[in-house]
């Protein structure tokens, strides 16, 4: 029962390729060479125990993208990092940044993403119909309810028609 439950958490973290792999490898198929290799490395670089992260910073990916969104240099980063418990280099740091570099934040909800060609303004299609909304009720808001012009406009036509509704529920003579 134990070995299931430790392969479920070792599948947990493996990659999509390493799955394919491993379901050809239990049907008995032959894997290509590039897939053997992928698979070699795999193994070799990742060593016993459960899968780590694709990246020894990932775990603290939320507090980076913080400290970005506030404008952090580098190094400040990197102590305040060091207090959650990293134990890496500046160098490591330095590329996880550059790799986040192209993430901006999201106008609408705030959460850090990167730009692509179907979201360039924000990280969703929900938060952009979110946007719009906001926006128009603004709009209306502004043009309508709060315009003097329209509210005496509005005004007078309440008081024309309840005039007209006299004068057709008065009977003729």
């Amino acid at each position: 029962m134990d070995g299931l439950l430790d392969l479920k958490k070792w599948l947990k973290g493996c990659p999509p390729a390493i799955l394919r792999i491993a379901q050809k490898k239990l049907n008995g198929e032959r894997l290509t060479q590039q897939e053997h290799d992928y698979w070699w490395k795999y193994r070799h670089r990742r060593g016993t125990g459960p899968a780590r992260p694709k990246h020894l910073l990932d775990p603290f990916a939320g507090a980076i993208k913080d400290m970005m969104g506030k404008g952090w240099e580098p190094h400040r980063m990197l102590e305040e990092l060091r207090a959650q418990g990293y134990q890496g280099s500046l160098s490591t740091l330095y590329s996880y940044l550059q790799r986040l570099n192209g993430a901006v934040p999201c106008p609408q909800c705030g959460c850090l993403f990167t730009p692509s060609k179907a979201h360039t303004k924000y990280c969703s299609s929900e938060c952009q119909r979110k946007r719009v909304r906001r926006a128009h009720q603004v709009y209306l808001a502004r043009r309508y309810h709060e315009d003097p012009a329209y509210r005496s406009r509005r005004l007078e036509r309440g008081r024309r028609q309840r005039a007209r509704r006299r004068a057709l529920a008065a009977p003729a003579t």
